[in-house]
């Protein structure tokens, strides 16, 4: 057991670069958005909805809102140490002054159990994006600039993000890589295309002997070319 958990840190280690993902408030209660595995691993449907603005006042303010649900079926034939498959959907849209992203993604995920109380989740979100940049918020002192090319939408298909979830009652660790294929953004800039995004998180669960518990957790994010940002919870 003790080599498999070593061996998912250093994996997580050894792909650490820089971040750039939309943000979400309180990343705890919403793990699904974040990682496919986590499809399935909880005993019960899992449905979220959520807002969130940032910068308030100014404007083009990023604006990112999402749904999502997901569940899990077993072999009921097995007694003891059940695999189970996990399923979900997951719609995002995210906005930044001239810029618009719009996901859907079909999510599906396998849990093996490693012991009794610890398991791992082994899944892959695969879906489509929807690029949209529009030229009328964007002020230029060469309108001839090569990079503003006028307003333009692109759909981005397919796109696939895998994901790894270590998780038992007491702890859980994610690592999860975004747009997989890299894919290329036509029409939208010069030599533009999508970029790896990580989110490595990680939390566990410290009871108190009374009636309160507490989950202390972090949640990395990195992409190549930009700093990394970390989000703190308890």
């Amino acid at each position: 057991m003790k080599k498999v958990i070593t061996l998912f840190f250093l994996f997580s280690v050894v792909i650490l670069n820089a971040q750039q993902t939309p943000q979400y408030t309180q990343f705890v209660f919403n793990q699904f958005a974040l990682n496919p595995a986590v499809a399935g691993s909880k005993p019960c449907v899992d449905m979220r909805l959520g807002y969130r603005t940032q910068w308030v006042g100014f404007d083009g303010q990023p604006k990112t809102m999402w749904a999502n649900f997901n569940g899990s079926f077993a072999n009921k034939k097995k007694k003891y140490l059940k695999t189970k498959h996990g399923v979900g959907v997951h719609v995002e849209s995210d906005n930044t002054g001239p810029i618009g992203r719009t996901k859907v993604y079909l999510a599906y995920a396998y849990h093996i159990p490693l012991n009794h109380k610890v398991n791992l989740g082994m899944g892959f979100f695969g879906g489509f994006q929807q690029y949209r940049f529009n030229a009328g918020k964007v002020s230029l002192t060469n309108y001839n600039d090569p990079a503003i090319q006028g307003s333009s939408s692109k759909m981005v298909w397919p796109d696939f993000t895998p994901g790894l979830f270590l998780y038992s009652d007491k702890f859980f660790a994610g690592l999860s890589m975004w747009q997989l294929l890299k894919n290329k953004l036509p029409g939208l800039g010069p030599d533009s295309k999508l970029t790896h995004h990580f989110v490595l998180t990680g939390g566990k669960l410290i009871p108190t002997g009374g009636d309160w518990t507490y989950l202390p957790a972090a949640s990395l994010k990195f992409a190549p070319m930009s700093k990394p940002a970390l989000d703190l919870s308890i």
